[in-house]
């Protein structure tokens, strides 16, 4: 048996909630790999419903490591009528990451909800739905 002492001065990698908790500035660090995307028509309803031409909607997940466990970002996307793929912000991100502020508190839904999508918009991931939808 593990003494309490020991196993309290081990890292978590997680906490009880499941949830990986890191600061927004570590998002850049991750390194996140296509896993799959998909046509849903959920969520070209929601495109509908925010006043979009879509021609096709689904959504698109991402997957990588943070300290050897798995990590995974999905969200909603739309293809509009001229070929242009952008990500449907009306639903949050769906993640196991839960930012932290400085203090190691957690971010507001609203805060980490931004930083999510501006860490979204540095992935490559229009390309990796255009390419599921051509295949």
């Amino acid at each position: 048996m593990i003494p309490s002492s020991y196993a309290m001065s081990l890292p978590q990698v997680y906490s009880s909630d499941y949830y990986f908790r890191l600061a927004a500035h570590e998002l850049a660090d991750l390194e996140l790999q296509h896993s799959v995307s998909v046509q849903d028509t959920a969520a070209l309803a929601d495109v509908y419903r925010i006043g979009l031409a879509g021609r096709r909607a689904g959504l698109t997940e991402w997957e990588g490591l943070y300290q050897g466990s798995a990590l995974s970002l999905g969200w909603d996307w739309a293809e509009l009528e001229d070929g242009d793929i952008r990500a449907i912000t009306l639903v949050a991100p769906r993640t196991n990451i839960q930012l932290i502020d400085i203090k190691g508190y957690d971010m507001t839904d609203e805060s980490a909800t931004a930083c999510l999508w501006a860490f979204i918009a540095t992935l490559p991931w229009q390309q990796s739905v255009a390419q599921s939808l051509s295949e």
